[in-house]
């Protein structure tokens, strides 16, 4: 296919294109249209309406990695209150729930970039990009 607006005319593989896109935003954060690299014009998209794009577009290790950040950033919420409730010296207490403050900052920092990469991934996965399509026919030599 061709993408529409596309002044390159260069043809490529609709499934091709959706890879290096979501390569693409995977690598940065870049919230503007996906584009042509080489003349710039932005691709013509469509996503489907459905919510359902999200979850169909998080892979499984990226939703394992998700889910032992929130359980680790949990862990940590109770690992503060059993501290806090507990008889140790108040020095070490508040050493304690120090460190817990700075490692729930990590993970959540993490995660949310992880979530940022993730959300873009499936939207790209989600959608189609219009184009012309073309046939190459095989020349016999």
């Amino acid at each position: 296919m061709v993408p529409v607006n596309c002044e390159c005319r260069c043809p490529v593989h609709h499934s091709c294109l959706k890879k290096w896109l979501m390569e693409k935003q995977a690598s940065s954060f870049s919230d503007g249209e996906p584009h042509c690299s080489m003349c710039r014009q932005k691709y013509v998209i469509s996503v489907p309406p459905s919510s359902g794009w999200l979850l169909a577009g998080l892979t499984v290790k990226q939703w394992v990695c998700m889910s032992v950040h929130v359980a680790a950033i949990c862990g940590l919420v109770v690992a503060v209150e059993l501290t806090v409730d507990s008889e140790m010296a108040d020095l070490l207490k508040v050493l304690l729930v120090g460190v817990a403050i700075i490692t729930g900052i990590v993970c959540v920092r993490s995660l949310v970039y992880k979530l940022r990469n993730a959300i873009s991934q499936a939207k790209a996965a989600a959608m189609v990009i219009q184009g012309r399509v073309i046939s190459i026919e095989a020349k016999s030599i």
